[in-house]
């Protein structure tokens, strides 16, 4: 009976877990899940990702979303039990790999990742950040693994580089793990040979990695899409430090900072542990701020170091039960915050709304057309409708917020949008308030690009209720034929 009480109890935190993730599905949290959610659709119904439709993202980070559209297309729900079981293979893996601990300490560590991301508003949705902190966290066991036997075991270092490769492909910041992982290659207690074979090893799964990632991306996407949206792009994302000091001002006074630092901190006095805790935080911390962009939930990159780094500052207390049982505390704050966005979610409700207005905007489509949505959260009507979009580039957000990025010039993508007009044009009050307003030199192209279809085109409000917040207009009359325009056409 003993023996089974543990399983039964992690079985039933596994079903809470589901459950807090299925509630979390009741709030629209951000718009990005939905705008990666919509390309993951068009890859699943046969567009190739980065020729036919295209996000900057790399591919995993997007691939991650198809799982789902598998089994339950355009359901927001289905992207958060996902965002879940993610986070419980997370916890699992830990429990599988993680050396080192007392049976309490591993299953707080399990209970962590699986809790994390939930634990905060703008971590509750399945990112590029959750797909990249389950390869990262693999890696990381690996490097830990290989530090703590002081041994360079094959599985753990092709487990290393094999994980790096994947994480990389998920959010390429995460190659800055790599720096533990060579610590722990360096600090072995092996002959310079046997660390060799080691980085050897570490290569060879990185490269295998890799190799089947490209395979995967000569199936469902286009190569030098896919050259250009990893290697390329991000040096054109990057922001200005004036970011970065943004993204870090409003974490400094987090309870995970804080943990971080005085985790790596109290790990300093510790001679056998120190080099490779400073590795830990500062690839880290250093993956989340990289891109110098004050988008707060890169934050949640630091979820694998920051549990490995509780584990090693447990297990260097575990003989003072005093302090060890105040560090368990922390999976029962991360639990009350958990609490907090479920709150938040129940009350808030907001999926629903978005998901009649666009069943509603469906209503009004006939075959053949294609559509446009401008204004906040954009992406959640074009995620919930079956109306095609009018552009490869059909985030709105694409032309204005990260113009730079786009491998098509943007005089190309508005003479597109020109020559083949949506026929259903829908637009928030944020949006229709800056196309009312009076033009000036400094607005955003989007909002000129709309002005001129009013101008140049016979666009007919909509009067449809059920569709509200959103303001619904059709295009009257005859469109040219089209095809959805291709990168660089």
């Amino acid at each position: 009976m003993e023996s089974r009480l543990p399983r039964a109890a992690l079985w039933a935190g596994a079903a809470l877990v589901l459950g807090a993730w299925a509630l979390s599905s009741l709030s629209v949290l951000d718009d990005d899940p939905f705008v990666m959610g919509e390309v993951a659709q068009h890859v699943v119904a046969g567009k190739r990702l980065y020729a036919t439709i295209w996000d900057n993202k790399p591919p995993l980070a997007i691939l991650i979303y198809a799982l789902p559209q598998l089994v339950a297309s355009g359901s927001y729900l289905g992207l958060q039990l996902t965002g879940g079981l993610w986070a419980l293979a997370q916890a699992w893996l830990w429990l599988a790999l993680c050396p080192g601990g007392s049976r309490v300490v591993r299953v707080g560590g399990a209970a962590l990742l699986a809790l994390l991301p939930l634990s905060d508003f703008r971590f509750a949705w399945l990112s590029s950040e959750d797909a990249s902190n389950g390869f990262a966290l693999v890696a990381l066991l690996g490097a830990y693994r290989s530090f703590d036997s002081g041994r360079i075991a094959p599985r753990d270092a092709l487990l290393m580089g094999a994980a790096l490769a994947l994480a990389f492909h998920a959010r390429q910041t995460s190659a800055l793990l790599g720096l533990p992982c060579l610590v722990s290659l360096a600090l072995a207690e092996e002959s310079p040979r046997r660390k060799l074979e080691g980085a050897a090893w570490l290569a060879a799964g990185g490269l295998a990695a890799w190799a089947a990632v490209i395979a995967l991306v000569l199936a469902v996407g286009d190569f030098r899409g896919y050259v250009y949206a990893v290697f390329v792009a991000p040096g054109r994302y990057a922001g200005q430090p004036r970011g970065l000091i943004e993204l870090v001002s409003e974490f400094r006074n987090s309870w995970s900072t804080f943990a971080i630092a005085a985790a790596v901190g109290f790990l300093q006095i510790v001679p056998r542990v120190r080099l490779f805790a400073a590795a830990v935080g500062a690839a880290t911390l250093l993956s989340a701020v990289a891109p110098m962009r004050a988008h707060f939930h890169y934050w949640e990159q630091v979820i694998p170091g920051l549990v490995l780094l509780a584990h090693m500052v447990a297990r260097e207390l575990a003989p003072t039960r005093r302090a060890l049982w105040a560090l368990a505390m922390l999976p029962a704050f991360v639990l009350a915050n958990v609490g907090w966005t479920l709150a938040k979610c129940v009350t808030d409700r907001s999926t629903a709304r978005a998901a009649a207005a666009a069943r509603a905007i469906d209503s009004q489509a006939r075959p053949g057309d294609h559509l446009f949505v401008g204004g906040k959260n954009a992406g959640t009507i074009y995620f919930f409708t079956r109306t095609e979009p009018a552009n490869m580039y059909f985030w709105e957000y694409y032309l204005y917020g990260v113009a730079g990025v786009l491998p098509t010039p943007l005089e190309t993508v508005l003479a597109q949008y020109r020559e083949h007009p949506p026929e259903i044009l829908v637009l928030g009050d944020d949006m229709l308030g800056a196309v009312r307003a009076a033009p000036s030199g400094s607005e955003n192209v989007v909002v000129k690009l709309i002005r001129d279809w009013f101008a140049q085109r016979g666009y007919d409000a909509v009067e449809l209720a059920a569709a509200a917040p959103w303001h619904v207009y059709r295009l009257e009359g005859l469109s040219p034929p089209r095809e959805t325009p291709r990168s660089g056409s």
